[in-house]
């Protein structure tokens, strides 16, 4: 194997340990960001709890449950804030946020760096072509990560919805013999109106779906080129052009899954109005 070459497949390696870093910092904020929410949640309804009595409920077992779990998860929260992280080197303490840029971006620079290297060792086109169909693996990764964490959330907004409709409509009642009670109407209420608000503005579900139908499209098309069905039967003794074909249709692919992100981030009257014009 050629210098070049083993340049290249170490640049792989780095990426690919980049991409581990990136998905590690990934998980350290999304637990700090459920921290940031559920422990100061948690000690609220304590605190609501001391105000707000219900005829024949006892609260003080679910306090004690609380309280230590709300503690815990606040404090949580303040270290995934202001903490180092063990899988990049950072020389002084950062924020989570701080930290996933960070990764994010050394990421990207090994990759820029990468594309520079083989332009410049000018690789033939069927390496180019090899190259880009390792990096559709690490995509499909990226758009499954992506559509799990949206449906994720969509799922989350809608059992807030549900819940909160009910809730809403038990604590009306409840509020004629307790008027403390409406303090808990309005926050569900208001609970259930952000959520929706939420869901329709930002459309979890949708960028879900088109993140997976992109994912098992892309998936569908790398296990047909690696057993040389469907479109690459007629090119069982050319495999310089089955290659050629997967990078074209892969490509194609990701950049109808780029359009439709660009779709759902324009207003409604603005995506009608690109609509028409196509």
């Amino acid at each position: 194997m050629s210098a070049p070459a083993q340049e290249l497949l170490e640049m792989n390696q780095e990426i690919r340990e980049a991409q581990e870093d990136l998905a590690t910092a990934r998980r350290k904020r999304k637990w700090g960001n459920l921290s940031v929410i559920l422990g100061p949640v948690g000690l609220f309804a304590i605190y609501v709890s001391y105000w707000v009595v219900i005829p024949g409920f006892d609260y003080t077992p679910y306090r004690w449950i609380i309280f230590p779990v709300s503690v815990l998860l606040s404090l949580y929260a303040i270290w995934t804030r202001l903490s180092w992280d063990e899988g990049i080197t950072i020389p002084a303490k950062v924020t989570a946020r701080e930290l996933l840029s960070k990764a994010e971006l050394d990421l990207a620079l090994l990759k820029d760096k990468r594309r520079v290297f083989a332009d410049t060792i000018e690789l033939h086109l069927d390496l180019r072509r090899k190259a880009y169909k390792e990096d559709v693996n690490s995509d499909v990764d990226e758009f499954r990560r992506e559509s799990k964490y949206y449906r994720r959330v969509h799922n989350v907004l809608q059992t807030i919805l549900i819940f909160g409709s009910f809730g809403a409509t038990g604590a009306s009642g409840v509020a004629a013999l307790a008027p403390a009670v409406r303090w808990v109407t309005m926050g569900v209420t208001f609970a259930v109106g952000a959520a929706s608000g939420f869901a329709g503005y930002y459309k979890f579900r949708e960028r879900s779906f088109y993140l997976q139908q992109t994912a098992d499209a892309l998936e569908q098309e790398m296990a047909s080129y690696d057993l040389g069905i469907g479109r690459y039967k007629r090119f069982d003794n050319d495999p310089e052009s089955a290659l050629g074909e997967f990078v074209e249709e892969a490509h194609r692919l990701k950049t109808e899954q780029k359009k439709r992100e660009q779709n759902l981030e324009q207003s409604p009257e603005t995506r009608g109005q690109s609509e028409s014009a196509t």
